[in-house]
């Protein structure tokens, strides 16, 4: 079911049977239009014209003292709802949130979140899409479009989480392709860290409080233990989890190509590019004559301008200012 609760302690006159004291009723809900049917004569039934899509939420997450995220598995968005609003006695379905951030994805087909945090001045959410990039939304400016994207992961189940360092720097992220990626908030553009040792999807990832270890844990019942700072050669091989280093996936992608791009140029030339280049020379020729020309004459007016103001003719003018009497 799209909705979430809030409850509180203590029970309500039915016994003790929690009830909560707000309801979000279809939250996340989505409404696809759908092609319209074609006519039939014998048809009594009126086909619809919209199908409705009625996923769960995925994540949610207290921002504030009251306000609360959250985002759904197919409606392509993330959410604000404010809860000093009763939301019980919304008959809106969807209900109308505090502030939604732009969908990801077209009107014909969106992709979900996985997993939503916070940096610690709560100024930014990452959410982790499906489509392998998490989007940071600015909540301290609410623009609506995402402000950063981090990829380089796989993201195809919805038990891939991601966290945010303490002190707010470093983003941390389990991938479908058994490995763990860390990316620096700072620099974005650089490639992330990548620490391998899982042999299976790494899903739930943790940070130490102090900074100092990171916990990831996998499909295949594995659990591992990373230390940062930690010199390698001090430890025995049979005693490390896995090796990390940095991603190059997308780089890789970029060099064949720019090699396969070289290789295309360097091929023996057709007529059509023998020609190409014989009409290219001839006009790079007739530039160069207009150049030239045009050189010439500035370097004429030169020394004709120079020639006018010669010293001798200034001194000659003076000489003739003296002789006459005041």
């Amino acid at each position: 079911m799209a909705a979430y609760m809030c409850g509180t302690h203590g029970c309500s006159s039915r016994g003790s049977r929690h009830r909560p004291v707000n309801h979000v009723r279809m939250a996340h809900r989505w409404t696809r239009a759908s092609p319209p049917a074609k006519k039939r004569r014998c048809s009594v039934t009126k086909t619809a014209q919209t199908s409705d899509l009625q996923y769960g939420v995925t994540s949610v997450l207290f921002h504030g003292l009251h306000k609360v995220a959250s985002c759904g598995a197919a409606d392509g968005s993330v959410k604000l709802w404010d809860l000093r609003r009763t939301y019980s006695i919304c008959r809106l379905e969807p209900p109308l949130s505090w502030y939604s951030f732009s969908p990801v994805g077209e009107s014909g087909r969106r992709f979900g979140f996985t997993s939503l945090t916070s940096d610690p001045w709560q100024s930014s959410l990452f959410a982790s899409c499906t489509n392998d990039i998490i989007y940071q939304y600015s909540t301290s400016m609410l623009k609506s479009d995402p402000v950063g994207a981090y990829g380089g992961h796989k993201n195809s189940t919805f038990y891939v989480k991601s966290t945010v360092s303490p002190e707010g720097k470093y983003l941390l992220s389990g991938s479908s392709c058994s490995r763990v990626f860390i990316w620096y908030l700072d620099e974005p553009h650089q490639p992330p860290t990548v620490l391998n040792g899982h042999s299976k999807e790494v899903t739930a990832v943790c940070w130490s409080p102090a900074l100092t270890e990171v916990v990831t844990c996998s499909d295949n019942n594995d659990l591992r233990l990373w230390r940062i700072r930690q010199s390698r050669n001090n430890a025995p091989v049979e005693d490390l989890v896995g090796t990390a280093g940095v991603y190059h996936g997308e780089g890789h992608c970029k060099a064949r190509l720019a090699v396969k791009h070289q290789s295309e140029i360097t091929e023996p030339l057709t007529k059509k590019r023998k020609s190409s280049i014989t009409t290219l020379g001839r006009y790079t020729n007739s530039l160069q004559s207009e150049t030239d020309t045009i050189e010439n004459h500035v370097n004429s007016r030169t020394k004709a301008i120079a020639n006018a103001v010669s010293p001798s003719k200034i001194l000659q003018l003076h000489n003739s200012f003296q002789s006459k009497p005041i």
